[in-house]
């Protein structure tokens, strides 16, 4: 694990908190996509103050319903998944980009099969089949960024942060990152 300075103020523990707090509600899966046999619905809960970008998606069964989009500061967005004959299982990867010069890729893997349990797994990484759905397990994980990041605050006090990354398996998946900000000693 190594230590990287961003180029970007980083926001507060206080204003973290704040911007958690007036997150909105997640949206909740649409009537069309419920009416598929094995669909999944995503929540993506973005409790940091860095953007997370869609970086694609390996279907082994299925495909993609709608477009997945760019999840702003403490912000909630939506997409789906829709079955094949096989159900719904596949990968997506996403990036955090911290600065111009850092970003954090991570994967997720998930799994609504014909047969089977609903199944889910995050990771960081880039590798969608090795680390996304070859990796799915019934309850999902949680895991916390491989670095922790540096630099000061917009008044120039001295923090630290890394993030937490946690998915929740069910016909709702819930993704969620957490930014976890402490002041450096």
């Amino acid at each position: 694990m190594g230590e990287f300075t961003l180029q970007v103020p980083i926001d507060s523990p206080k204003l973290v908190q704040k911007g958690c707090d007036a997150m909105k509600d997640a949206p909740t899966i649409p009537a069309d996509l419920k009416s598929y046999f094995r669909p999944i619905w995503f929540v993506l809960k973005n409790k940091s103050q860095f953007s997370i970008n869609p970086d694609g998606t390996d279907f082994y069964s299925g495909c993609l319903y709608g477009q997945s989009s760019n999840t702003g500061a403490y912000g909630v967005t939506g997409f789906g998944a829709r079955n094949s004959w096989a159900g719904t299982t596949g990968a997506a990867r996403f990036k955090i980009k911290l600065d111009q010069q850092n970003d954090v890729t991570f994967v997720i893997g998930f799994s609504n099969p014909y047969i089977g349990y609903y199944g889910a797994h995050i990771e960081e990484s880039s590798d969608m089949k090795k680390d996304g759905y070859n990796k799915i397990q019934e309850n999902g994980n949680n895991i916390e960024s491989v670095h922790v990041y540096k630099g000061t605050s917009s008044s120039g006090i001295p923090l630290k942060f890394k993030l937490r990354l946690s998915i929740v398996s069910g016909q709702t998946m819930t993704i969620t990152v957490v930014q976890e900000v402490w002041e450096e000693e």
